[in-house]
């Protein structure tokens, strides 16, 4: 599932088809990803126009998150509930993409700045700050 430190776009969509959440590409009108429960299932849409793999795979990860953690909402849904949900996520996402000890083994190697893991890793700087934030630099 790994090419060196890095989980491929690839095998997150196996692991969705896998665990009965369908990934759909599509435009969408006022975001660029959301995620619903469907029955006992899951489904993604996203709108992937215009953007790099790991964007799309940061944002897959994210979205699976929901999907993984059962953390769903809607408009009518309290702020904090919704800022719960998508720290959930989030946590998710970044437990498959850089779990801690592939950082600090990336880390030992060299790998100093947000940029350069985040290109050891396949995915966006904004994620490399969101697992350096949770780990406390």
């Amino acid at each position: 599932m790994r090419d060196g430190n890095a989980v491929k776009l690839d095998d997150l969509y196996l692991l969705a088809e896998a665990d009965g959440i369908e990934v759909i590409e599509t435009e969408l009108a006022s975001k660029r990803s959301l995620s619903v429960q469907v029955g006992d299932g899951c489904a993604i849409a996203m709108d992937t126009a215009g953007m790099t793999t790991a964007e799309k795979k940061t944002m897959l990860a994210h979205e699976m998150g929901h999907c993984e953690t059962l953390s769903f909402y809607d408009e009518d849904t309290p702020d904090e509930i919704k800022r719960k949900y998508e720290k959930r996520a989030d946590r998710w996402a970044m437990e498959k993409l850089v779990p801690f000890w592939d950082l600090m083994q990336a880390m030992r190697d060299g790998c100093r700045n947000s940029w350069e893991l985040a290109e050891r890793f396949g995915v966006t700087e904004d994620m490399i700050r969101k697992v350096l934030d949770r780990f406390g630099n």
